[in-house]
């Protein structure tokens, strides 16, 4: 595989995971717990690794678990940016 189609198939992923981001977004504001999924996202966007500074001294191993953190973080942001949107409208 070229380096150029390797580079698209990459930011083709990239599109896709971005586009399920925002739709689990929407999902998440138009469920009557919005806000129970919303502090859901919060507290699981916080790596527990018994740590006093969470995700501080980078660990083999919990490379996944910090990714699944940053994600719950991405999504947790989408929801409160479309959550102000709304509010301003």
């Amino acid at each position: 595989m070229t380096e150029d189609r390797i580079e698209g198939s990459i930011q083709k992923l990239e599109g896709m995971i971005a586009a399920h981001r925002k739709l689990l977004a929407q999902i998440v504001l138009a469920l009557p717990q919005s806000d129970t999924l919303t502090t859901a996202l919060e507290d699981r966007g916080v790596m527990r690794d018994g740590q006093e500074d969470p995700g501080a001294v980078p660990t083999e191993g919990l490379a996944l678990e910090l990714a699944i953190a940053e994600e719950m973080n991405r999504i947790r942001n989408i929801v409160e940016v479309q959550r102000f949107a709304q509010s301003e409208e």
